[in-house]
């Protein structure tokens, strides 16, 4: 039976949890706000604020889809990306196998994936290629294993040579690579028990391969299937990823990956349990990060859906829940705007799947936007529309949300304003509060900034009623600071503009809007 489970909504903004004060009821107001607490932390776990913390990465455009690009013909494949621009998407994953475009060592057949990439790359949308599988003739000389899908290969030399290969043939128009897929399951590890550190070992020879290549890549770590089986054949998302840690993964990743499938619940289902498959999981594997001081990189979400397949389906059930196509829909919107609002460390968060190539009788075409028939449904709608103004997150100096006026230079530190008194920003931002990741060392220099025309709320100011922060460092020597420039403002579009004076160096590293602030929950 499909369902759609009702779960926590989303937080309304503008208000706070009740405060329990009054003195005759002491004792109750203490358990009172021990349940609250705990009904706090459930309902804010995965939230992060960027205006107070550095361990963040930079937020990138959240809207992607699975494909399977190979299956079109031109004129098809053109009609099909066409389709998704329009819908506002940013990623198309696309899976790149080894054995098709290496089918013989040093013997390359690029020809459909150079169709392939320059078609996504003339629609404006941007691959997250994902190399995977091996070819035969990478493989020990071990008989009838030999030719089983997804063995690793022998020598991760071999790999990491089809990685460098790749990126240097595609480096100018994919950003983003992804190394395998779901290496926790046996089926995906070429029917061996779940190896971690064999797969390490896989990953850094491919990231420093693709490094050389294209030295502005982001490299994924594998999406890691969700499960939470203990081995040794599958082995839970969460276990794997800590195991990664322990063999040295953390200097070969640029990003890591989950499969956050919300299964039977909707996508404020807040509950996170090492034992739980739901949307909320992703937050465990963020957790696993920061604990290993990688809060500085994203998460991304390779894979996420709630399965609605037709009535009077005949073919195998879904594996992944089952949920009516109005749930779906609904979840799918849901969950992109919990992301937005809650998850300043997410990458982007990419829908499984645009148009299964599978049999009209498998169930994943409960996930497919476009039909069998290649019409599309409702999903087509679900995916937020770009960002008019700037999400929580952090973001670097440079990005879609801020303009820049009179002389400017910018490098890997941020921006470096000139002398001549004309240079100022402007950034415009959808939050309750504003802050600047400032580089300060021996500088005669300042800020005078204002927040929708009026002078910033949480600066100093001077006998004139300017708000103004000083890049001087209090004890002349480098540091980098978050200063504050506005809180408690309306979480609607606002306009920060700053203007300069003096001369510095590497001032402006970085722009942060916090997550919207929670607000009284329902308490259930």
């Amino acid at each position: 039976m499909k369902r759609g489970r009702v779960t926590d909504p989303p937080l309304p903004r503008g208000a706070a949890l009740p405060c329990l004060c009054a003195p005759a009821l002491l004792i109750g107001s203490l358990l009172g706000a021990a349940a609250l607490l705990d009904v706090r932390g459930r309902l804010t776990r995965g939230w992060e604020d960027a205006t107070t913390t550095f361990a963040l990465p930079y937020r990138v455009p959240l809207a992607g889809v699975n494909a399977e690009l190979t299956q079109y013909t031109p004129d098809a494949l053109d009609r099909h990306l066409a389709l998704m621009a329009d819908a506002g998407l940013t990623w198309v994953r696309q899976f790149f196998p080894w054995p098709e475009i290496e089918p013989a060592r040093g013997a390359f057949d690029w020809a459909q994936w150079d169709r392939i990439v320059e078609a996504v790359d003339a629609h404006g949308l941007k691959l997250v290629a994902v190399l995977d599988d091996s070819p035969g003739w990478s493989h020990a000389p071990d008989g009838a294993r030999a030719d089983l899908p997804y063995l690793p290969p022998a020598d991760a030399a071999d790999f990491a040579a089809f990685a460098r290969a790749f990126a240097a043939r595609y480096g100018a128009r994919v950003d983003v690579y992804q190394i395998w897929d779901e290496p926790n399951l046996k089926a995906h590890w070429g029917e061996r028990p779940s190896q971690p550190a064999g797969y390490v070992n896989l990953l850094c020879a491919a990231y420093d391969a693709i490094h050389a290549a294209d030295a502005e890549a982001t490299v994924l770590a594998a999406a890691l299937a969700p499960t939470t089986e203990t081995g040794p054949d599958n082995l839970s998302d969460t276990l794997y990823l800590r195991a990664m840690y322990g063999h040295g993964a953390a200097g070969c990743f640029d990003g890591a990956a989950g499969k956050p499938y919300g299964f039977d619940d909707g996508p404020y289902d807040r509950r996170v349990s090492e034992s739980l498959l739901n949307f909320s999981r992703l937050i465990l594997l963020r957790e696993i990060m920061v604990e290993h001081g990688d809060g500085e990189k994203p998460v991304w979400g390779s894979h996420f859906g709630w399965n609605a397949l037709p009535d009077g389906w005949a073919g195998p059930p879904s594996i992944w829940g089952a949920v009516s196509a109005e749930a779906q829909a609904s979840y799918t919107a849901g969950a992109y705007a919990r992301a937005r609002d809650e998850w300043p460390w997410l990458g982007g968060l990419i829908l499984h799947h645009w148009q299964p190539d599978a049999p009209t009788d498998d169930p994943q075409w409960g996930f497919a936007v476009v039909g069998p028939d290649g019409g599309p449904g409702a999903l087509l709608d679900t995916f937020p529309p770009p960002e008019p103004d700037a999400m929580p997150g952090r973001y670097p100096a440079r990005n879609p949300y801020v303009a820049y006026t009179g002389v400017w230079s910018f490098s890997e530190f941020g921006g470096d304003m000139g002398t001549a008194g004309d240079s100022a920003f402007t950034f415009n931002f959808a939050a309750p509060s504003v802050a600047l990741e400032l580089r300060r060392y021996v500088y005669n220099a300042y800020f005078y900034v204002t927040v929708d025309g009026a002078p910033a709320r949480a600066l100093p100011k001077d006998t004139e009623g300017r708000a103004y922060i000083v890049l001087n460092s209090p004890d002349d020597s480098h540091t980098t600071d978050l200063v504050v420039v506005a809180a408690g403002l309306d979480p609607a579009p606002h306009v920060m503009h700053a203007v300069g004076g003096g001369g510095m160096g590497w001032a402006v590293g970085a722009r942060r809007v916090p997550r919207r602030r929670a607000a009284r929950p329902r308490l259930l």
